[in-house]
């Protein structure tokens, strides 16, 4: 599954559907007629890759072709500004995903190798010359320890990417 930003506009689309047909804000009927248009359009762009459109103001008049100008309600409450910098979040954070996966694959490789080397006598080095001997596990450990520090720069930025970029009310004046 591509999760671009055509997929990121149908997930936020979906789900502010379910929010506000439980809120009241939408009829069951408009949240069905709405989530219908969604599922056909995102039929027709797994068919077409076309249709997988980049910008909300790009996928709502394709939207509105798959229902009619009533499914337009459903952007009550968000504002194509916000969508935008959810989209672009939730694509940011699927790649840091995997980054981290990555970063974790070296790692445990380098422990792995720090395993398999407990043993193994190395020389550390100062500015260039021998110095005294060590163990590469140690010196892997070392690697693996600077590493860990970087991996949870990346927890912590993966926190951040679960929180709304653009907080609440964003320019549409709802409360």
């Amino acid at each position: 599954m591509q999760r671009d930003e055509f997929f990121w506009t149908s997930t936020i689309n979906k789900a502010t559907i379910v929010v506000n047909a439980a809120e009241g804000l939408l009829s069951n009927e408009a949240a069905r007629e709405a989530a219908g248009g969604v599922a056909r359009l995102e039929a027709k762009a797994e068919k077409d890759p076309a249709l997988r459109v980049k910008s909300y103001i790009a996928y709502e008049p394709l939207l509105i072709a798959e229902t009619s100008p009533a499914v337009t309600l459903i952007h009550a409450g968000r504002s194509s500004q916000d969508i935008l910098s959810t989209q672009r979040t939730a694509i940011l954070r699927d790649r840091t995903v995997q980054v981290a996966k990555a970063f974790d694959a070296v790692i445990g490789k380098l422990l792995d190798l720090a395993e398999a080397n407990r043993h193994t006598i190395v020389p550390n080095y100062t500015n260039g010359v021998a110095a005294q001997p060590n163990s590469y596990a140690h010196y892997l450990l070392g690697i693996t320890a600077a590493f860990l520090r970087d991996r949870e720069r990346l927890n912590e930025c993966l926190t951040r990417y679960n929180a709304c970029a653009m907080g609440s009310t964003v320019l549409n004046g709802t409360g």
